[in-house]
């Protein structure tokens, strides 16, 4: 059986002023092409979830990657996560610094773990200092990003990117790197990526639980 390939994007849940709006609406659309691309040329739904969020971390005007919001000490530190809603593995990584593409490095943790090999791939992604990336981050940033995806196989991936809240103590890690909080993926259930107040989201693993909801027959279309 074939099925439609689709994938949902997202950039975050914070208010856009007008005059801004065009560009974050540029990016997100440009990361959903991309995404879409990956699927119709036979791509998995994890390969096509990586593209569209590694996308929207190259995207400055959007907060992951290259546009995160800075640490109170003036430094970048990023979260992100990826999850297989066919096998269920997942990969994620949080707090790092000088990463053009975390989303990346998740995906690097999900299919290979820590090898000799690993480390020196995940040591190529360690493009910029944080000095570098600090000095072209605009003041005006949205929230998280995120993708959903299912394959022309029916399989689903769900991946979530963020360089966190302003002015957050070092060190800070929110929800978006967390398994059942940031994102959430099950083939039999469905595709989640979260944004948000991470301390909030946490409390109540907001991605499974409408995981579980889905589960009950809940209809994403009529909240009611």
């Amino acid at each position: 059986m074939t099925f439609e390939s689709t994938i949902i994007v997202h950039g975050g849940a914070r208010t856009v002023n007008t005059d801004d709006r065009d560009l974050f609406q540029d990016g997100v659309k440009a990361a959903a092409r991309q995404g879409y691309t990956v699927l119709t040329r036979g791509g998995s739904a994890v390969d096509a979830v990586v593209a569209a969020v590694s996308a929207m971390e190259d995207d400055s005007t959007l907060n992951a990657g290259h546009g995160s919001r800075l640490t109170m000490r003036g430094e970048v530190e990023v979260d992100a996560i990826v999850i297989d809603g066919q096998t269920l593995d997942s990969g994620a990584v949080c707090a790092l610094r000088g990463c053009a593409n975390p989303v990346q490095l998740a995906r690097l943790v999900m299919d290979k773990l820590a090898t000799e090999r690993t480390r020196a791939e995940l040591q190529q992604h360690f493009e910029m200092s944080s000095s570098e990336r600090s000095a072209s981050i605009p003041q005006q940033v949205c929230d998280t990003v995120g993708a959903v995806a299912m394959d022309a196989y029916g399989n689903l991936a769900a991946a979530t990117s963020t360089g966190g809240i302003t002015a957050k103590l070092p060190g800070r890690v929110g929800d978006s790197p967390i398994i059942g909080s940031g994102a959430y993926a099950d083939n039999t259930v469905g595709a989640v990526s979260t944004t948000g107040q991470g301390e909030f989201i946490m409390k109540v693993c907001l991605a499974r639980r409408v995981g579980e909801l889905l589960e009950k027959g809940w209809n994403c279309r009529n909240r009611n």
